[in-house]
């Protein structure tokens, strides 16, 4: 690969970035490298050697260059081929050993998981350059390290969305699509009219229910079954907020307005500093969301193993440990524990 060790690093990741359709720098990644678009690379089965924002390249890119200084110092590397497994090794026990956050390692590993598997999927490396996590004492990422991630309760999400509502409809009506359906605030953003839709009559476990498809970071579509009532509740915003796009392909047809992460948060922590309740932010909505279907599949007779897993494939989670991050202030006895320990 030409260039030096640190452009060759931040090349590729430029390589492998999607920007979703409303990133706020699109521009600046270029994408004629890449043969696909929103929500094609998983029916490829390419997923996971993409990008899906600009910001996640962002952080890729910073912790990739930390990682290819090292190298240079430490080795001398000049091209990625010449990293090896066991020198990375040797970078994470560094790390490591300066008492880094659990949170900024776990951070590094990703990022170099994520070129290993770029390198390699294009056949620029032969080998993989990523080591096991088997053999490295990662710290394990605690709870209380994570900031405002417990749930609201119900009682207390009513009354923070009306209170809302009377500044700030287009918060409220994110506000009520993460509660029904449990999405991230990029999630909400990104969706289009196309992807609310009915279930396909001819598939049995489809017919005469309602759906929409949230595409979550890392490119993870997620289908979720939604009311009737919800369904046409969303195709009435649709023409409400596109009055003049209605022509337009239902692909760039946005549900909602768009509005920023800061912005929908601070018109909740408004609204909790009235009502005199603890700020979760818009995060704490969606946890709400995973513990009212974990409560729903009890109540139906799941196992609490069989519910922890439903939950965490509906909150779009690859791992166990999330779901303890969303349960930790419910108060429902042994649940962080059960989580953890499956």
């Amino acid at each position: 690969m030409p260039g030096s060790l640190i452009y060759q690093l931040t090349d590729t990741l430029k390589r492998i970035t999607v920007p979703m359709l409303r990133e706020k720098n699109p521009d600046r990644i270029k994408n004629e490298h890449i043969p696909v678009k929103r929500g094609e690379a998983k029916s490829r089965g390419i997923a996971d050697k993409f990008i899906y924002s600009y910001g996640t390249y962002e952080n890729y890119r910073d912790s990739t260059i930390v990682m290819g200084k090292w190298m240079q110092k430490k080795y001398n590397i000049r091209e990625l081929k010449e990293i090896t497994p066991e020198m990375l090794t040797k970078y994470y026990e560094e790390r490591i050993e300066k008492e880094l956050s659990p949170w900024t390692l776990a951070a590094d590993y990703s990022a170099v998981t994520k070129l290993n598997n770029a390198l390699k999927s294009r056949n620029w490396i032969q080998k993989d350059i990523q080591p096991s996590k088997e053999g490295i004492d990662f710290p394990i990422r605690k709870l209380k390290n994570r900031k405002e991630r417990g749930p609201f309760t119900e009682e207390e999400f009513e009354q923070v969305l009306e209170e809302v509502k009377e500044h700030s409809p287009v918060t409220a009506e994110i506000m009520i699509f993460v509660h029904e359906v449990g999405a991230r605030y990029s999630g909400s953003m990104q969706l289009t009219a196309d992807q609310v839709f009915k279930g396909d009559e001819k598939i049995e476990d489809e017919k005469g229910k309602f759906f929409v498809e949230v595409i979550e970071k890392g490119g993870r579509e997620r289908k979720i079954e939604i009311s009737e009532s919800y369904y046409d509740y969303l195709q009435e915003k649709i023409k409400e907020n596109n009055a003049d796009n209605l022509d337009a392909p239902d692909n760039e047809k946005y549900v909602f307005p768009e509005v920023s992460n800061q912005n929908i948060n601070q018109q909740i922590t408004k609204a909790c500093k009235e009502l005199g309740i603890e700020n979760k932010k818009l995060h704490g909505i969606r946890g709400l969301a995973a513990m009212n279907v974990f409560q729903d599949l009890i109540q139906m007779g799941y196992s609490k193993s069989q519910a922890k897993d439903i939950t965490s494939n509906f909150l779009g989670h690859n791992s166990d440990r999330s779901i303890a991050s969303y349960v930790a202030e419910v108060g429902l006895s042994g649940l962080v524990e059960i989580a953890l320990s499956m």
